[in-house]
């Protein structure tokens, strides 16, 4: 973490996302939540989880989509858990597809 400041305020396109994410998924949620008279509306009570869902689905894209941009003179090769842990999740998805079938 130390020395990352200047990543974060960049503001190239993922430090935009992660300031977003940040701001929208952890601010903007806490000062909603933590502050007495807010926190007693029903809207604020049903707005602050959803943009905390909503910064764990950033964060989730950040990391899995956005930041794994291979960088111009790079390459990448999955590695052998990336691969089994893929085809292990899409067998059990479509193991789930075929026995809820059954149940038709």
């Amino acid at each position: 973490i130390a020395g990352k400041l200047p990543a974060l305020l960049a503001f190239d396109d993922i430090s935009l996302l992660m300031l977003s994410e940040l701001g929208f998924g952890v601010v903007l949620p806490a000062v909603l939540l933590l502050n007495p008279v807010l926190r007693e509306r029903p809207l604020v009570q049903w707005l602050g989880p959803l943009l905390i869902l909503a910064g764990v689905l950033a964060n989730r894209f950040n990391i899995t989509i956005f930041a794994q941009r291979v960088p111009n003179g790079a390459s990448y090769m999955p590695t052998a858990l990336e691969w089994f842990s893929t085809i292990g999740i899409i067998s059990r998805w479509r193991w789930h597809c075929i026995w809820l079938c059954s149940f038709s």
